[in-house]
C-alpha cells in the first residue's frame, strides 16, 4: 500500500506540473484556479487524516526532515518579492515575507532544533502561513484580481504537502518526550 501510495504522490506531482508548464491553469477563469487550489488542498488534508496507510508513511519521515524542507519557502518567498509588480501587493508582502521567515524558521530549527518548542515554533508559524496566504489568494480569487492570473505559473503543488506535513509535526509532538526528540530527529 505504501508504494501505492508514493506512485500516487509521484503521479500527481507530475500531472500538477505539466498543468502548470502547459498553462492550463492559466486557461481557466481566475476563480476556477483558485478553487482547485482550495479543492486540492481539501483532498490531500483529507486524504492525510483519513488514509491510515498514508499516516503511516508520513509518520516514518523524521521532524528533521520536515524542517528542512521548509527551508525552501526562502526561494518561494523571493519570487514573490521578485514577481512583486505582476502580483497583487497583498499578497506578495503576506505570502513572500511569511514564507522567507518560514523557511529561516525551517533552517534554524533544521541546524539548532533539539527542542520540541523549536519544532512547534516553526509548525504552527508555518501552518498559520500557508493558510493565511491561501486565505488571501482564494479571496483575490474569487474577487477576479487580474493580478492573481499570474500566480497560476507557480507551482503550487507543495503546498498541500507542506501543510500535511505541519499538521503531522503538530499532531506527533505531544506524543514524543523531550529527551527522545533529539532520539528521533537524528533518524
Amino acid at each position: 500500500m505504501k508504494n501505492r501510495i508514493i506512485v500516487f504522490i509521484i503521479i500527481w506531482i507530475l500531472i500538477t506540473a505539466s498543468l502548470g508548464y502547459f498553462d492550463v491553469f492559466l486557461k481557466l477563469p481566475i476563480q476556477a484556479f483558485g478553487s482547485y487550489v482550495f479543492i486540492i488542498n481539501i483532498l490531500i488534508v483529507i486524504s492525510y487524516l483519513k488514509i491510515k496507510n498514508l499516516r503511516s508513511l508520513i509518520n516514518s519521515i523524521p521532524l528533521k526532515l520536515f524542517a528542512f524542507i521548509n527551508i525552501f519557502r526562502i526561494f518561494a518567498g523571493l519570487l514573490f518579492l521578485h514577481f512583486s509588480d505582476k502580483l497583487p501587493e497583498e499578497f506578495v508582502y503576506k505570502a513572500g515575507y511569511g514564507d522567507i521567515v518560514a523557511g529561516l524558521l525551517g533552517a534554524s530549527v533544521f541546524i539548532f532544533g533539539h527542542r520540541k518548542i523549536t519544532y512547534y515554533l516553526l509548525n504552527i508559524f508555518g501552518l498559520l502561513d500557508l493558510v493565511n496566504a491561501l486565505s488571501i489568494g482564494m479571496f483575490l480569487n474569487i474577487t477576479g484580481n487580474p493580478k492573481m492570473e499570474f500566480a497560476a505559473q507557480f507551482p503550487i503543488l507543495f503546498i498541500p504537502l507542506l501543510i500535511v506535513t505541519h499538521i503531522n509535526s503538530l499532531t506527533r509532538l505531544p506524543k514524543i518526550m523531550e529527551t527522545t526528540l533529539f532520539e528521533l530527529i537524528q533518524k
